[in-house]
């Protein structure tokens, strides 16, 4: 019984390290592009990291991130996440947070 017990635990943490493996993102985050604001008072910056191994292979359905943080003092103001279809998404995904990202935008 013990036995069986101690398999099925090994079991089940070997699938989910596989999972962690596979799917998280894996650190660090990677710049995909730059946008300024038409006052230059704010910069958007977006990054993306690779979905797990799997995605970093294949740069399919990483994880798209928008950092806008204030020109001068670098300040962050607003920091969201989400998935993406590809690294340079999010301009098209975040597009309308700021009246000045305009989907499209690289």
């Amino acid at each position: 019984m013990k036995r069986t017990r101690r398999v099925a635990i090994l079991m089940v943490g070997l699938f989910c390290a596989g999972y962690v493996c596979l799917l998280c993102p894996i650190p660090p985050k990677r710049l995909a592009s730059t946008l300024t604001s038409p006052n230059g008072k704010e910069i958007a910056r977006f990054y993306w990291r690779p979905c797990g191994l799997l995605g970093a292979v294949t740069e399919d359905k990483p994880y798209v991130y928008m950092e806008i943080r204030d020109t001068a003092s670098e300040r962050l103001i607003l920091s969201q996440s989400t998935w993406g279809d590809i690294p340079k998404d999010g301009p098209r995904r975040f597009a309308g947070v700021r009246p000045w990202i305009v989907e499209g935008q690289n």
